[in-house]
């Protein structure tokens, strides 16, 4: 029996030795661990071109993890399990031996609805050569097996790891602020018409992401910073007063690395009230708001300011449930299950 275990972060690479140790004592056989990326310098270049900048980034993307596939096909495993979701979709196309368990299984609606159908095409396809997709929301389970009838889905909670940030360094960013980040199923609309309205400039509201996906919004009283990448990320995020996470309520899971990040950091954190983040936290560890509800997530955000010892309460809980549940060893304990 040879299992692999594709991984999604390269700089996992410095527990190796644990990671393996894992495996011998989950699974029989001979292990094996390959190491994979999302990014690299191009596609963090790319991705913040205007009208085009998401489009490359996929393309990159895609790219990429065609020829992290083609090198693990030079040899033959009889279970993988794999980390990266993309990676995995091109060995369900391409190998015909191996039991394949892909997690992180994402698929977002578009659009362009000649992209989509073309997209849930060639991901069916793929999907033949899997042998459970698993996902990171209960409720994804179901969404999915509508699109997805042939394929067999399974929930499993998330878990990662963060490594020292690397200091990120910028004079348009205030001494102290609010903060929130990242791009996928991010409502930032709501975020930033509720700031707007009931937040003062006293409270500075600092937001990491392309600028594109702030288009038609009123941005003048906000810090837009398009140069934050994984490495520094963790740094803008523990110098923040506050995190807040608004999401769309959709059946798939996102916006879960930000969350865990500032929960390891003991951040206080707003986010709405959807099923995907209740599979992970509740009211012992942040506090919720009503989806697209502008006035109570000011409401909320002003509290903070007015209780701060209530939220850093809250914070210190959320620092022990992730060390107990959302770690990277907690998520490979749970796969190595299947």
């Amino acid at each position: 029996m040879r299992n692999l275990l594709i991984i999604d972060k390269e700089e996992y690479k410095e527990k190796h030795s644990e990671y393996i140790n894992m495996m011998n004592g989950q699974l029989a056989g001979e292990n094996e661990i390959f190491y994979t990326a999302y990014e690299d310098g191009v596609i963090r270049k790319v991705r913040n071109y205007k009208y085009i900048g998401s489009a490359l980034q996929h393309i990159l993307y895609w790219k990429k993890s065609y020829a992290y596939a083609k090198e693990i096909l030079k040899n033959k495993y009889d279970n993988i399990y794999c980390l990266n979701p993309i990676v995995g979709l091109f060995l369900g196309l391409k190998s015909k031996t191996s039991r394949i368990l892909l997690a992180g299984f994402l698929f977002e609606p578009k659009r362009n609805r000649i992209y989509y159908f073309l997209r849930k095409r060639i991901v069916r396809f793929a999907l033949k050569g899997i042998d459970k997709a698993v996902v990171y929301g209960s409720k994804e389970v179901g969404y999915y097996t509508e699109l997805f009838p042939e394929t067999k889905f399974v929930f499993l909670k998330y878990g990662i790891d963060f490594t020292e940030p690397v200091d990120y360094e910028s004079k348009k960013i205030p001494e102290k602020y609010i903060f929130s980040g990242g791009g996928s199923n991010r409502d930032y609309r709501t975020l930033i018409n509720a700031y707007n309205k009931h937040l003062s400039s006293q409270h500075k509201l600092v937001i990491a992401t392309q600028p594109w996906r702030l288009d038609n919004l009123d941005t003048s009283r906000i810090v837009v910073l398009e140069d934050v990448v994984l490495e520094n990320f963790g740094d803008v995020i523990r110098k923040a007063e506050l995190l807040v996470l608004s999401l769309y309520d959709r059946n798939i899971s996102a916006g879960h690395m930000v969350m865990f990040q500032a929960m390891s950091l003991g951040i206080p954190i707003v986010v709405n009230d959807i099923a995907t983040i209740r599979d992970y936290v509740d009211e012992k560890s942040v506090t919720f708001f009503e989806s697209k509800n502008q006035k109570e997530l000011g409401e909320k955000v002003i509290e903070f300011f007015q209780n701060p010892e209530r939220y850093k309460r809250l914070a210190a809980n959320a620092v022990e449930v992730y060390k107990k549940e959302m770690t990277f060893a907690s998520l490979l304990k749970r796969l190595f299950m299947l």
